[in-house]
Protein backbone atom coordinates (compact mmCIF):
# COMPACT_ATOMS: atom_id res chain seq x y z
CA UNK A 1 0.00 0.00 0.00
CA UNK A 2 1.28 3.96 -0.06
CA UNK A 3 0.38 6.58 1.71
CA UNK A 4 -2.51 7.66 0.07
CA UNK A 5 -4.39 4.22 0.29
CA UNK A 6 -3.57 4.42 4.08
CA UNK A 7 -4.97 8.03 4.51
CA UNK A 8 -8.43 7.27 2.10
CA UNK A 9 -9.14 4.34 4.68
CA UNK A 10 -8.56 6.41 7.65
CA UNK A 11 -10.51 9.37 6.33
CA UNK A 12 -13.27 6.59 4.94
CA UNK A 13 -13.48 4.95 8.67
CA UNK A 14 -13.65 8.30 10.45
CA UNK A 15 -16.61 9.44 8.03
CA UNK A 16 -18.71 7.03 8.73
CA UNK A 17 -18.20 7.36 12.36
CA UNK A 18 -18.74 10.69 12.57
CA UNK A 19 -15.44 11.99 13.95
CA UNK A 20 -12.60 13.90 12.51
CA UNK A 21 -9.81 12.26 10.82
CA UNK A 22 -6.90 11.58 13.67
CA UNK A 23 -4.07 13.27 13.44
CA UNK A 24 -1.64 11.33 15.26
CA UNK A 25 -1.95 8.30 13.00
CA UNK A 26 1.95 8.19 10.75
CA UNK A 27 2.42 5.87 8.17
CA UNK A 28 6.14 4.46 7.26
CA UNK A 29 6.23 2.28 3.86
CA UNK A 30 8.68 -0.14 4.63
CA UNK A 31 10.47 -2.46 2.35
CA UNK A 32 12.91 -4.63 4.69
CA UNK A 33 12.50 -6.79 7.12
CA UNK A 34 11.55 -5.17 10.95
CA UNK A 35 15.42 -6.43 12.31
CA UNK A 36 17.00 -4.69 9.09
CA UNK A 37 15.80 -1.74 9.46
CA UNK A 38 14.96 -1.11 13.07
CA UNK A 39 17.07 1.96 13.72
CA UNK A 40 14.95 3.87 11.33
CA UNK A 41 11.71 2.53 12.53
CA UNK A 42 12.93 3.48 15.95
CA UNK A 43 13.49 7.03 15.04
CA UNK A 44 10.61 7.53 13.64
CA UNK A 45 8.50 6.22 16.94
CA UNK A 46 11.00 8.57 18.75
CA UNK A 47 10.62 12.02 16.02
CA UNK A 48 6.34 11.29 16.41
CA UNK A 49 6.49 10.47 20.42
CA UNK A 50 4.56 6.95 18.84
CA UNK A 51 2.67 4.31 21.55
CA UNK A 52 1.05 2.18 18.91
CA UNK A 53 2.62 -0.09 16.41
CA UNK A 54 1.15 -1.51 13.63
CA UNK A 55 2.61 -3.83 11.06
CA UNK A 56 1.22 -5.03 8.08
CA UNK A 57 2.29 -7.82 7.75
CA UNK A 58 4.27 -10.11 9.87
CA UNK A 59 5.41 -11.83 6.87
CA UNK A 60 7.14 -9.15 4.84
CA UNK A 61 9.06 -7.95 7.77
CA UNK A 62 10.33 -11.07 8.39
CA UNK A 63 14.02 -11.75 7.44
CA UNK A 64 13.67 -15.74 6.47
CA UNK A 65 10.80 -18.64 5.90
CA UNK A 66 8.04 -17.99 8.61
CA UNK A 67 8.06 -21.75 9.21
CA UNK A 68 11.43 -21.39 11.22
CA UNK A 69 11.43 -20.63 14.99
CA UNK A 70 14.14 -18.61 14.33
CA UNK A 71 12.53 -16.00 12.33
CA UNK A 72 9.16 -15.52 14.60
CA UNK A 73 11.80 -15.43 17.14
CA UNK A 74 14.27 -12.54 15.26
CA UNK A 75 10.71 -10.31 14.42
CA UNK A 76 9.53 -10.09 18.10
CA UNK A 77 13.15 -9.36 19.91
CA UNK A 78 13.28 -6.55 17.12
CA UNK A 79 9.73 -5.58 17.59
CA UNK A 80 9.96 -5.73 21.58
CA UNK A 81 13.32 -3.35 21.37
CA UNK A 82 10.54 -0.50 19.66
CA UNK A 83 9.08 -0.17 23.34
CA UNK A 84 5.65 0.64 21.96
CA UNK A 85 2.68 -1.61 22.63
CA UNK A 86 2.00 -3.43 18.96
CA UNK A 87 -0.59 -4.48 16.20
CA UNK A 88 0.94 -7.44 14.31
CA UNK A 89 -1.58 -8.39 10.67
CA UNK A 90 -0.38 -11.90 10.03
CA UNK A 91 -2.07 -14.29 7.35
CA UNK A 92 -3.16 -17.89 6.79
CA UNK A 93 -3.20 -20.30 3.75
CA UNK A 94 -6.29 -19.86 2.52
CA UNK A 95 -6.72 -23.78 2.65
CA UNK A 96 -5.54 -23.32 6.46
CA UNK A 97 -7.93 -25.14 9.09
CA UNK A 98 -5.93 -23.90 11.73
CA UNK A 99 -6.76 -21.23 14.28
CA UNK A 100 -3.18 -19.89 13.91
CA UNK A 101 -1.04 -17.66 11.85
CA UNK A 102 0.90 -19.49 9.08
CA UNK A 103 4.34 -20.81 10.17
CA UNK A 104 6.26 -21.67 12.83
CA UNK A 105 4.59 -21.95 16.45
CA UNK A 106 6.44 -19.22 17.25
CA UNK A 107 4.27 -16.69 15.50
CA UNK A 108 1.26 -17.66 17.93
CA UNK A 109 3.29 -18.66 21.43
CA UNK A 110 5.16 -14.66 21.25
CA UNK A 111 2.33 -12.93 21.41
CA UNK A 112 0.34 -11.74 24.31
CA UNK A 113 -2.96 -12.28 22.33
CA UNK A 114 -4.23 -13.66 18.78
CA UNK A 115 -7.12 -12.82 17.08
CA UNK A 116 -8.25 -14.54 14.59
CA UNK A 117 -10.34 -12.62 11.65
CA UNK A 118 -12.60 -14.81 9.46
CA UNK A 119 -14.47 -13.20 6.59
CA UNK A 120 -18.21 -14.55 6.65
CA UNK A 121 -20.01 -13.14 3.38
CA UNK A 122 -19.99 -10.29 0.89
CA UNK A 123 -23.48 -9.21 -0.03
CA UNK A 124 -23.55 -6.16 -2.55
CA UNK A 125 -21.19 -3.56 -1.07
CA UNK A 126 -20.86 -5.08 2.27
CA UNK A 127 -19.08 -7.75 3.84
CA UNK A 128 -19.76 -9.43 7.33
CA UNK A 129 -16.50 -10.64 9.23
CA UNK A 130 -15.68 -12.55 12.80
CA UNK A 131 -13.38 -11.98 15.35
CA UNK A 132 -12.22 -14.71 17.76
CA UNK A 133 -10.03 -14.13 20.25
CA UNK A 134 -7.79 -17.51 20.30
CA UNK A 135 -5.12 -17.01 22.57
CA UNK A 136 -5.07 -14.72 25.94
CA UNK A 137 -2.05 -14.26 28.41
CA UNK A 138 -4.13 -12.28 30.68
CA UNK A 139 -7.66 -12.44 32.18
CA UNK A 140 -10.21 -14.22 29.79
CA UNK A 141 -10.69 -14.68 25.77
CA UNK A 142 -13.32 -11.65 24.62
CA UNK A 143 -16.88 -13.25 23.52
CA UNK A 144 -16.67 -13.62 19.63
CA UNK A 145 -18.38 -11.07 17.65
CA UNK A 146 -19.13 -9.80 14.09
CA UNK A 147 -18.61 -6.62 12.17
CA UNK A 148 -20.87 -5.49 9.33
CA UNK A 149 -18.40 -3.16 6.93
CA UNK A 150 -20.87 -1.56 4.45
CA UNK A 151 -19.07 0.61 2.19
CA UNK A 152 -20.18 3.42 0.39
CA UNK A 153 -18.48 4.64 -2.07
CA UNK A 154 -19.84 7.10 -5.46
CA UNK A 155 -16.77 5.95 -7.98
CA UNK A 156 -14.76 2.56 -8.27
CA UNK A 157 -11.85 3.40 -9.48
CA UNK A 158 -11.04 7.03 -6.81
CA UNK A 159 -11.90 8.20 -3.58
CA UNK A 160 -14.04 11.04 -3.41
CA UNK A 161 -14.88 13.29 -0.29
CA UNK A 162 -18.38 11.57 0.25
CA UNK A 163 -16.59 8.11 0.69
CA UNK A 164 -17.63 6.75 3.89
CA UNK A 165 -17.18 3.26 5.66
CA UNK A 166 -19.92 2.14 8.37
CA UNK A 167 -19.54 -0.56 10.85
CA UNK A 168 -22.30 -2.37 12.53
CA UNK A 169 -21.47 -4.86 15.76
CA UNK A 170 -23.97 -7.82 15.64
CA UNK A 171 -23.01 -11.76 17.05
CA UNK A 172 -21.61 -14.57 15.16
CA UNK A 173 -24.40 -17.10 16.07
CA UNK A 174 -26.89 -16.24 13.54
CA UNK A 175 -24.35 -16.47 11.16
CA UNK A 176 -23.57 -20.15 10.50
CA UNK A 177 -20.19 -20.06 8.76
CA UNK A 178 -18.82 -17.55 11.57
CA UNK A 179 -21.03 -19.72 14.18
CA UNK A 180 -18.34 -22.89 13.63
CA UNK A 181 -15.82 -20.89 14.24
CA UNK A 182 -16.92 -20.01 17.62
CA UNK A 183 -17.74 -21.46 21.10
CA UNK A 184 -19.76 -24.07 21.56
CA UNK A 185 -22.10 -22.22 23.00
CA UNK A 186 -22.24 -19.74 19.40
CA UNK A 187 -22.54 -23.05 17.86
CA UNK A 188 -25.55 -24.08 20.16
CA UNK A 189 -27.30 -20.72 19.76
CA UNK A 190 -27.22 -21.06 15.92
CA UNK A 191 -28.40 -24.36 15.57
CA UNK A 192 -31.21 -23.58 17.66
CA UNK A 193 -31.84 -20.15 15.18
CA UNK A 194 -31.73 -21.78 12.48
CA UNK A 195 -34.00 -24.63 13.11
CA UNK A 196 -36.48 -22.20 14.82
CA UNK A 197 -38.37 -24.87 16.89
CA UNK A 198 -37.76 -26.78 19.68
CA UNK A 199 -34.85 -29.38 19.51
CA UNK A 200 -33.83 -32.46 21.63
CA UNK A 201 -30.23 -31.99 23.19
CA UNK A 202 -28.88 -34.93 21.27
CA UNK A 203 -29.73 -33.42 18.19
CA UNK A 204 -28.32 -29.76 19.07
CA UNK A 205 -25.20 -31.98 20.11
CA UNK A 206 -25.34 -33.63 16.67
CA UNK A 207 -25.99 -30.51 14.69
CA UNK A 208 -23.58 -27.94 16.48
CA UNK A 209 -20.90 -30.49 16.94
CA UNK A 210 -20.61 -30.24 20.78
CA UNK A 211 -19.56 -32.50 23.46
CA UNK A 212 -21.14 -31.96 27.03
CA UNK A 213 -24.33 -30.14 25.45
CA UNK A 214 -26.36 -30.48 28.65
CA UNK A 215 -24.33 -28.35 30.67
CA UNK A 216 -24.07 -26.03 27.82
CA UNK A 217 -28.28 -25.88 27.64
CA UNK A 218 -28.36 -25.12 31.50
CA UNK A 219 -25.75 -22.33 31.20
CA UNK A 220 -27.40 -20.89 28.40
CA UNK A 221 -31.19 -20.75 30.38
CA UNK A 222 -29.22 -19.15 33.53
CA UNK A 223 -28.32 -16.31 31.18
CA UNK A 224 -32.26 -16.00 29.57
CA UNK A 225 -30.32 -17.27 25.89
CA UNK A 226 -32.68 -20.20 26.00
CA UNK A 227 -35.72 -21.84 27.73
CA UNK A 228 -36.73 -25.78 27.96
CA UNK A 229 -36.20 -29.00 29.37
CA UNK A 230 -35.91 -32.37 29.35
CA UNK A 231 -36.27 -33.39 25.31
CA UNK A 232 -37.46 -29.93 24.17
CA UNK A 233 -34.65 -26.45 24.05
CA UNK A 234 -35.29 -23.36 22.25
CA UNK A 235 -34.38 -19.77 22.19
CA UNK A 236 -35.87 -17.52 24.43
CA UNK A 237 -38.04 -14.51 22.38
CA UNK A 238 -35.86 -12.16 23.69
CA UNK A 239 -32.73 -14.10 21.96
CA UNK A 240 -34.30 -14.51 18.50
CA UNK A 241 -35.34 -11.25 18.16
CA UNK A 242 -32.09 -10.22 19.04
CA UNK A 243 -30.58 -11.84 16.23
CA UNK A 244 -32.53 -11.30 14.12
CA UNK A 245 -32.19 -7.82 14.17
CA UNK A 246 -27.81 -8.29 13.56
CA UNK A 247 -28.85 -10.55 10.65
Amino acid sequence: STPEDWATRVRMAANGLGVPVPPNLYYRRCVMPLADDIEAIRAHISEHEAVVTFIDSAGYASNDEPERAATAMTFFRALRSLGTSSIIVAHQRQDDKSRRPFGSVFWENSARSTIQVRKAEERGNSVKVGFFNRKVNFGKPFQAFALDAEFHVYAEDKYTDGDYVTFKQGEVANEESLAQEGSPKDRVLNYLYEQDRACAPLEIAKGAGVSSVAEILKRLRKAELVQGEGTAWELTSATRERLDALS
